[in-house]
């Protein structure tokens, strides 16, 4: 990952697999006021949180028993985005302030799956990570009854056409 949020993956031969523009940069820390304490204190909150600031890329396995797939977690300066195995943007999350250590997965809530804890100079942010299996599934599943439907219908339409006995007669004569 480079400072403008962009990551690449190359395989252990040197082959590039993919790249992608993430938004999870640092090149450029906007002059955001993350305490209400005046303007001197907000430019020395600033400057601190650039010198504490590391950006981050971990690898990061939702559920560690039961997931085959890794995911990368990439934590920019505003923004942290989670990338799938295949280089596509899974996740996208707007931070409240800077990251000022790397982020800690555990499952916080209990449900198996591993959370996300990031530490910010001001507080703690947890991000709680749901899974919806079966959106794939269900997409296959309605192109396949859309394509069974079109099959029917110009299969139904080629043959009213081959039977002369339908052609021009209503259904009462």
């Amino acid at each position: 990952m480079v400072s403008n949020g962009k990551l690449t993956s190359y395989s252990p031969t040197g082959t590039l697999n993919w790249q992608i523009d993430t938004s999870s940069g640092w090149s450029k820390p906007e002059q955001k006021n993350f305490g209400s304490h005046g303007k001197e204190s907000a430019y020395n909150l600033l400057d601190f949180a650039q010198q504490c600031f590391r950006p981050t890329l971990e690898a990061y396995s939702s559920n560690p028993l039961t997931d085959q797939d890794q995911k990368i977690v990439a934590t920019g300066w505003h923004k942290m985005t989670i990338v799938g195995p295949r280089g596509s943007v899974m996740a996208e999350f707007e931070l409240p302030e800077p990251p000022i250590a790397s982020p800690v997965f555990a499952d916080l809530t209990g449900d198996g799956n591993q959370d996300i804890l990031l530490v910010g100079r001001t507080a703690y942010y947890g991000i709680k990570i749901d899974h919806r299996r079966g959106s794939a599934f269900m997409s296959y599943l309605l192109y396949l009854i859309i394509a069974t439907l079109l099959v029917v219908f110009v299969r139904q339409a080629v043959l009213h056409q081959k039977d002369p006995r339908k052609r021009g007669h209503r259904g009462t004569d």
